[in-house]
């Protein structure tokens, strides 16, 4: 055993660094391979990655190198690189410094991709009607790993967005050999879910992102299959923007990643409120026939949003009750009044048209012992007992010679 002084760990890299670039093999070469990660850095830098049967190496390519590319390279491209060998010392890799960056042809990944993507277009799977996405759920199902960062972004959006939703995971891994079998499981799962035990509105299928390897569980055929033929609403959030698998193609809505699709799927409460308080402003104006419209669809969100007890809604009944209550009294009232002047305008006339209202002037009436009324001096003989009509009373008299 030696006991020289050990070396430290910037020390040996500083070393190994030196081996490397001072070989002339590894500072003036070309490489080839498929390119299984890319990514372009708001520096201008990119970092990509090369592969091929055996093995995999971190690549680099300065901004300054960069901007004189008329083309840059994706993820399943086949490429030749030139450049040189260098040490990465914070990490203790090593990594190849490209200046100059060609096409040579698509990998094989790639290839077995656009076969596959051609033949299911062929089928007709991407133009198929897809089923619709509820706006309001209630329950959603969520197949991804239970320790993926993806579960956490999507937990997180739900309870920003639609903290109401109750949320069940189904989880599977999402990246490996044995990958799409479990996945194809956790989809059968949430189907035996929704049909035995509670009913589920939605089902988001998501993972983050990665390489073209580390997504190519989702590119499996039975997968895609298992997508189409599930009979609740699927939606995909696979990888970042730039990423697209099998699965997003039939999926019955594709979202870029795993947080997108939680929002895709649920309403954002924020919105829903002042929506809300929109429809209310337009209630207490007058909108005729759209009227009972807009309060159904108040109604129904206000009971889901914030749980009317009935007795509120029985209070008010009752108070639009009392209220037509004194409304038909008042009416009631009203008609009785007018019933009752009316009556005394009658009496008033009738007894102005009455004969015994000239009596009370200080007239009176003479009537013959029959009942006959004398108007006139000549209707009565001399002699001719008569009745005369007073106020005072009636009195006999007798017709004079006159």
């Amino acid at each position: 055993m030696s006991h020289h002084e050990p070396l430290g760990i910037t020390e040996i890299t500083r070393r190994i660094k030196g081996l490397l670039t001072r070989d002339p093999h590894l500072q003036d070469i070309w490489i080839q391979g498929e390119v299984s990660s890319c990514t372009v850095a708001r520096s201008g830098h990119i970092y990509y990655a090369l592969k091929d049967q055996g093995a995999q190496i971190s690549c680099v390519m300065w901004a300054s190198a960069a901007r004189r590319q008329k083309w840059l390279p994706e993820v399943g491209d086949e490429v030749r690189v030139y450049g040189k060998i260098d040490v990465y010392a914070p990490r203790g890799g090593y990594q190849f410094i490209s200046t100059q960056l060609e096409p040579e042809g698509r990998g094989s990944l790639y290839a077995e991709f656009e076969r596959l993507r051609a033949r299911m277009q062929a089928e007709g799977l991407f133009d198929r009607p897809r089923k619709s996405i509820p706006a309001y759920p209630r329950r959603l199902g969520v197949v991804t790993s239970s320790e993926a960062d993806a579960w956490r972004d999507v937990q997180k959006t739900l309870r920003e967005r639609w903290p109401q939703v109750e949320v069940v995971l189904f989880p599977s891994l999402v990246q490996g050999r044995e990958a799409p079998v479990r996945l194809m499981q956790a989809l059968a799962d949430t189907i035996l879910y929704h049909t035995r035990e509670k009913p589920l509105d939605t089902v988001i299928l998501v993972r983050g992102g990665g390489s073209a390897e580390d997504l190519w569980a989702f590119n499996d055929e039975a997968l895609v299959y298992t997508v189409v033929r599930h009979p609740l609403p699927v939606v995909t959030g696979v990888g970042h923007e730039t990423d697209t698998t099998l699965v997003d193609f039939v999926s019955d809505q594709r979202a870029a990643t795993p947080t997108a699709a939680a929002a895709a799927a649920t309403p954002d409460r924020r919105e829903v409120i002042h929506w809300l308080h929109q429809v209310r402003e337009r209630l207490r104006q007058p909108l005729g026939h759209r009227l009972s419209f807009e309060k159904s669809r108040w109604d129904q969100m206000s009971i889901r949003l914030s749980n009317v007890h009935p007795l509120q809604v029985l209070r008010q009944k009752v108070q639009e009750l009392d209220q037509m209550e004194m409304r038909l009294q008042q009416t009631w009232q009203l008609h009785q009044d007018r019933r009752r002047a009316t009556l005394a305008n009658v009496k008033t006339r009738l007894e102005a048209l009455s004969p015994f209202a000239v009596l009370e002037r200080g007239y009176s009436v003479v009537r013959t012992v029959d009942g006959r009324v004398i108007t006139a001096p000549d209707q009565a003989l001399p002699g001719e007992p008569l009745q005369v009509d007073s106020q005072g009373g009636a009195y006999p008299v007798i017709r004079q010679q006159g």
